[in-house]
């Protein structure tokens, strides 16, 4: 069994229909496509030769490609279909629509109705039951068929299910799990509890593993039972999911660093453990920006420049986003990392992250004169002077 996942947009079929008991499906389902589509319509596609309003759209419209499981409470109504071109619905055929949804996708080979029959039984005994914690499923799923033989051992056909995500459901931001009881929950560095993490990936603060996106995604998918589905489809799950979560969108990776916003508690470490005034000084602006602005924190956070190894060697930040859309980095490196190339490397990674983000128009940075060294930085990175001095020394803008 294949699984994927999709965003469609709304669906209309048209085609006939019956009524079956839910426990007559495998029996009653093949029975109807051999009464009223085969004996009746069957030879439509050698004539290509429509007699009737009804056998014109089924022509039309494919009707036969497409069968509809719509469930009720006393069983489902079985749909014959096609993907409906537009026109006149003749008497004797209705429409059906599906609204705008995500689908789960399964896809099969084998002759059908038997490997079809496998398949709905795997989706609907083994995908189903696992998935329903994240997920609301549809009432109602999609058959779909290829063109060749049906009794062909390589014969490709389809499954899909509508789902929708639980509006209330709180799934981890790091890993995806489902968190529906506090004992899942992570906690912070105060032991207080992180509705954000799970305790798995987030413990005292800090996370368990500090390693990229796409290595964590390889650790996740070889839980893809858990959920119903193989390794492989796990990872291609996590591939889309992991993106969007909270802890990724605020981590960066290149050739050889991870780049990471840091959190509150991970901010509160940092000035506690600071020796410079003016840098606790600095930390803790920085800190009161992401809470005042806890949708734009990743403007105002420490982002902490780590070594695959996940050695910290050093941070920059951006300094808020302004209404103009200009932005300034600050970075900064531990005096044994300089002059390998890690600055460049990051500030690089920094702009292009920052220049794809909405509303960001301009990218500024500031040296201080003698600092040779930062200034060529900014300059491989893609940086020119504005001619203009700032508090520290001068400015310069990307303009890569």
């Amino acid at each position: 069994m294949n699984t994927t996942y999709e965003h469609k947009n709304e669906l209309t079929f048209i085609g006939f229909h019956t009524e079956i008991a839910p426990d007559e499906g495998y029996k009653k389902c093949p029975e109807f496509w051999d009464k009223e589509y085969a004996a009746k319509y069957a030879r439509l596609w050698q004539t290509m030769k429509p007699g009737t309003p009804v056998e014109t759209a089924i022509l039309e419209n494919g009707i036969g490609m497409y069968a509809i499981c719509a469930g009720g409470e006393n069983g489902f109504a079985y749909w014959i279909a096609g993907l409906y071109k537009g026109g006149d619905v003749p008497e004797g055929l209705e429409l059906f629509t599906f609204p705008e949804s995500d689908w789960a996708i399964f896809t099969a080979k084998g002759p059908i109705p038997q490997s079809l029959q496998t398949l709905n039984t795997q989706v609907w005994n083994e995908w189903a039951p696992n998935i329903k914690t994240m997920y609301e499923i549809g009432s109602s799923s999609l058959e779909i068929y290829s063109a060749g033989n049906p009794q062909s051992p390589d014969y490709e056909f389809g499954i899909w299910v509508p789902i929708k995500k639980k509006a209330d459901l709180k799934i981890c931001q790091s890993c995806g799990m489902p968190m529906e009881a506090e004992d899942v929950f992570g906690t912070n560095a105060d032991g207080s509890i992180n509705k954000d993490y799970c305790k798995y990936c987030y413990t005292n603060g800090e996370f368990t593993d500090k390693v990229p996106m796409e290595e964590y995604i390889e650790m996740c998918s070889q839980f893809g039972a858990q959920a119903g589905m193989t390794n492989e489809e796990m990872k291609a799950y996590c591939e889309k999911l992991f993106p969007t979560l909270k802890r990724w969108k605020n981590m960066i990776s290149t050739a050889r660093l991870n780049i990471e916003a840091a959190s509150d508690d991970e901010m509160r470490l940092l000035i506690e453990n600071q020796t410079s005034e003016e840098m606790k000084v600095a930390y803790s602006e920085m800190l009161a920006g992401c809470q005042a602005h806890p949708e734009q924190r990743q403007w105002y956070a420490v982002w902490f420049i780590r070594l695959k190894s996940g050695e910290t060697i050093g941070d920059y930040c951006f300094k808020g986003l302004l209404e103009d859309g200009s932005t300034e980095i600050g970075y900064g490196l531990e005096p044994e990392y300089r002059g390998k190339g890690y600055a460049t490397e990051a500030v690089i990674a920094a702009v292009d992250w920052a220049r794809k983000q909405p509303g960001v128009k301009r990218i500024e940075a500031e040296t201080e004169p003698g600092n040779i060294a930062s200034q060529r930085v900014l300059e491989k990175a893609g940086f020119i002077p504005t001619g203009i001095n700032g508090e520290e020394g001068p400015r310069f803008v990307w303009n890569g």
